[in-house]
């Protein structure tokens, strides 16, 4: 099983999939939400999605270093988009934040 922890594109996600699926292998796309003392604290959301198999034989691993698993379906592109989605809406939001301290 190639589990990837990464924030990268959903077309390489999905590249790599493809090339697992060819050969016998799994590849699970797990992106986390949460900044590196998170991590350390054990607390991230992970954000796992690819064969429901591969992710059940993982889950004892994510269980213990994610305060909470989101199962994002059976593409492991998914995982991906869902990421990025989260991230464009915190980005926003600090943009939000600071156009109104400078309005005000």
């Amino acid at each position: 099983i190639h589990l990837c922890m990464s924030t990268v594109s959903p077309a390489l996600t999905k590249e790599l999939s493809d090339r697992h699926r060819a050969q016998g292998t799994f590849y699970v796309s797990c992106p986390v939400f949460g900044r590196p003392p998170v991590a350390v604290a054990k607390k991230p959301i992970a954000v796992p999605a690819g064969p429901a198999e591969a992710i059940d034989r993982i889950l004892p691993l994510l269980e213990s270093t994610a305060q909470k698993i989101v199962r994002a379906g059976d593409n492991p592109e998914n995982s991906n988009v869902l990421k990025l989605c989260g991230n464009f809406m915190i980005l926003a939001t600090v943009q939000a934040q600071a156009e109104a301290y400078a309005l005000a």
